[in-house]
């Protein structure tokens, strides 16, 4: 009984981090609303893919190594958000009219494989999910948690990614949202291009404090 609720309490607690908007949802949106429906699903299931590979090292461990080596912790926050920061300043640059970045991306669309990867690195891009979810491994799983039970959380996670950011995809690719979206895709992209730069410096930046503290 205890596993069975511990699992439900991951299903729960995941489903509104996932919900909540942050750069995958942007990510899903921006590639159903410029290319359609089919690179929208690839980038869900690169977002879906990086669930899989931060519920991974969550189970085994991962966030208690980090803990340990902050130098190779800022590393990996650094270039995650650079790379938000990159892809901002690409839909910032795209926004400044049909000559830029966005006529060029719709004559020349990313293939499957390129969606896919957007989404992976997107998810990818913010190494404090492994803690976040070593954290609510740690609050809800029994422990030590047997290795089904740790697989079936992840399991979990990536079914309930899957679902909500599908269903954005979903939503998002009515060809009424995706004109109204054409009418107003200068503003829209600057917006996201925005938030994207300032979620990226954030990521950046936040944990310099702490390890200069702890230097």
């Amino acid at each position: 009984m205890e596993t069975h609720l511990g699992l439900l309490s991951v299903a729960g607690v995941w489903a509104i981090a996932a919900m909540s908007p942050g750069p995958n949802f942007l990510i899903s949106a921006q590639s159903t609303l410029l290319f359609g429906r089919r690179k929208g699903f690839a980038t869900v299931l690169g977002i879906v893919c990086g669930t899989v590979v931060w519920g991974l090292a969550g189970f085994f461990g991962l966030s208690a190594v980090m803990a340990a080596a902050p130098g190779a912790f800022l590393f990996l926050a650094v270039a995650g958000g650079g790379y938000l920061i990159y892809l901002g300043l690409r839909l910032v640059y795209s926004s400044l009219g049909a000559s830029g970045l966005g006529a060029a991306l719709r004559e020349d669309p990313p293939t499957q494989v390129s969606a896919w990867r957007r989404g992976l690195f997107t998810n990818l891009a913010n190494p404090k999910t492994v803690a976040f979810v070593g954290s609510l491994f740690v609050a809800t799983l029994p422990a030590p948690a047997p290795l089904w039970v740790g697989l079936t959380a992840v399991t979990i996670m990536a079914v309930t990614s899957f679902t909500w950011y599908s269903l954005v995809v979903a939503t998002l690719a009515w060809p009424q949202i995706r004109d109204a979206y054409g009418r107003a895709q200068g503003w829209i992209d600057a917006t996201a291009g925005i938030v994207f730069v300032v979620l990226g410096m954030r990521l950046a930046v936040s944990d310099l404090p702490d390890l200069a503290a702890g230097a």
